[in-house]
């Protein structure tokens, strides 16, 4: 090989190498898969169970029966950090996590509010404890897993003894819908 093709060919490879084994960018040697995009969030969740009693069933901003729902989501990801940002909740800071070089994600966040008024004009205040355990499914535009909420009751005040702690599952199918 003549000295100007074997320089051609050494830059060549030099340039090449790095890109070795990243394919779409969605998956490489070194980092996790690419996850970002938006997603049409698809969860069942279960009815929840309280200890010691459940509270009012009326009113209150926490459904305590179960329900299912479809949101729009947008994931952004910076390596091995993501967020997910609720579309229809725009105000809302996102659930933030991450994900692992097998496409594993987890996701967990605590809000603290004060639920609207509950039958009998009783107020809440609720720490809510939420997360999320999710798998690139398929061909990766898919995210299936499980999610766990944990809602602590206080009546009438945010330190005031609790009231009752309510758990729920859930399952979750986020299908991607564009980037």
């Amino acid at each position: 090989m003549n000295p100007q093709r074997a320089a051609r060919y050494a830059l060549s490879v030099a340039a090449l190498v790095p890109m070795l084994g990243c394919g779409d960018g969605s998956t490489g040697p070194s980092g996790p898969p690419d996850v970002r995009g938006t997603y049409v969030n698809r969860e069942q969740v279960n009815a929840v169970t309280c200890t010691p009693q459940r509270p009012p069933a009326e009113g209150g901003t926490v459904i305590l029966d179960a329900f299912s729902f479809e949101s729009p989501v947008r994931v952004a990801q910076q390596g091995s950090e993501v967020e997910f940002f609720e579309l229809d909740f725009p105000n809302d800071p996102p659930l933030e996590g991450t994900i692992d070089t097998q496409g594993a994600v987890t996701l967990r966040t605590v809000f603290n509010f004060q639920e609207d008024p509950r039958a009998g004009n009783r107020i809440f205040f609720v720490n809510l404890t939420y997360s999320q355990n999710l798998q690139r499914a398929g061909d990766g535009s898919r995210l299936v897993g499980n999610g766990s909420y944990v809602n602590v009751f206080r009546e009438g005040s945010p330190t005031a003894a609790v009231f009752a702690t309510c758990s729920r599952t859930s399952t979750i199918e986020m299908t991607r819908t564009g980037p």
